[in-house]
Order: structure tokens, then sequence, then C-alpha cells
């Protein structure tokens, strides 16, 4: 079943909190597309601040990728979710990429 986007954006942050820390700024893009076998998917990307993106590490990354994989199904969401990572600055090339902001 898809979930609408304001749904999983409110998961997908908590999981970035619980992983990083609270304090953290934190942004979530959503869009409708196929995974590689042609599977209804979500991509999902995390925005960070470039000024604070190097106090996240590599291993919270994959962290925050693997709980994200887990913690969707749980909620009803049962696209396959590809998830990426960008800087808050970058959000303007993500507009143009035609991607939805959740609330």
């Amino acid at each position: 079943m898809e979930r609408p986007f304001s749904e999983s954006a409110k998961v997908v942050k908590g999981i970035v909190w619980k992983v990083v820390g609270p304090d953290m700024p934190v942004g979530t893009w959503f869009q409708r597309t196929q995974g590689s076998e042609g599977e209804d998917a979500i991509r999902i990307v995390v925005v960070f601040p470039k000024s604070r993106a190097a106090e996240v590490t590599g291993k919270q990354l994959i962290a925050i990728s693997g709980d994200i994989r887990d913690a969707l199904p749980g909620i009803g969401e049962d696209r396959t979710p590809i998830v990426s990572f960008a800087h808050i600055e970058d959000e303007p090339e993500l507009e143009r990429a035609r991607f939805s902001a959740p609330a």
C-alpha cells in the first residue's frame, strides 16, 4: 500500500534523529519511482546542512538507510525504498528533479 509522503517523512526524520541526534537539522524529499527490476519504489533523499554533514559518519548513513528499509513496511509502505543523501543547500537541484517535499 502506498502511504502519504507526509507519514513516511515523519518516520524517516525520527529515524535520522535517533541515529544522529535531535539537534541535527534534516529535511526529506520523496519521489515515486521504479526499482531495478521494475517494482514500485519510493526514492527518499535525506538532506543535511552542508555545514554539519561532516558530523555524520558513514556508519551512521548505513544505519539510517537500513533502519528506513526496516521501518517503512511497519507503517504499511510496501514500495521498495531507495535511500540517498544530499545537502540542504542542494534543494534547488532536487526541486528541478521533480521531487515533492512532504509537510
